[in-house]
């Protein structure tokens, strides 16, 4: 397909806000779930916890997070495709199996878009996890 050149930077201008707006709400809300789980994380480091510990204890909960929330998503996804709600919107879609799109790409789909999150989570998540690994225990105790 031919694109016009100024429809490809909308499209690249769009994709890039919508990224950016994902990182920093990814990185204000655990950058808020660290600050108020400092106790934690200093009564961890107090009872013998690395800090390697710690920061892999933050990127595990963000992976985990996201495989709940995009199961639950590609499950809202997939009953929506099955009711007629979007043709009852005038929503524009195309007949997916004579386009010869089928499971398989579907399914690569899936594995790319979480991967595109998954990197985005974790980079957005590396400076508070960063912070709360630095954490002096018995200040974060105190503050308690």
């Amino acid at each position: 397909m031919n694109w016009p050149t100024g429809d490809l930077n909308g499209i690249y201008a769009i994709t890039a806000f919508l990224i950016l707006n994902i990182f920093l709400g990814i990185i204000g809300t655990f950058w808020y779930r660290t600050q108020t789980r400092r106790s934690e994380v200093g009564l961890r480091l107090a009872l013998g916890a690395t800090r390697q510990g710690v920061k892999r204890m933050i990127f595990g909960e963000t992976l985990l997070i996201l495989f709940i929330a995009s199961v639950v998503g590609v499950n809202i996804c997939l009953n929506i495709n099955q009711t007629e709600l979007l043709e009852l919107l005038d929503i524009p879609i195309s007949n997916r199996m004579e386009a010869g799109i089928g499971m398989e790409q579907e399914f690569i789909n899936y594995v790319l878009t979480f991967g595109l999150l998954a990197t985005i989570s974790l980079i957005a998540v590396w400076y508070p996890a960063r912070q709360a690994a630095k954490i002096p225990p018995a200040e974060a105790l105190r503050d308690e």
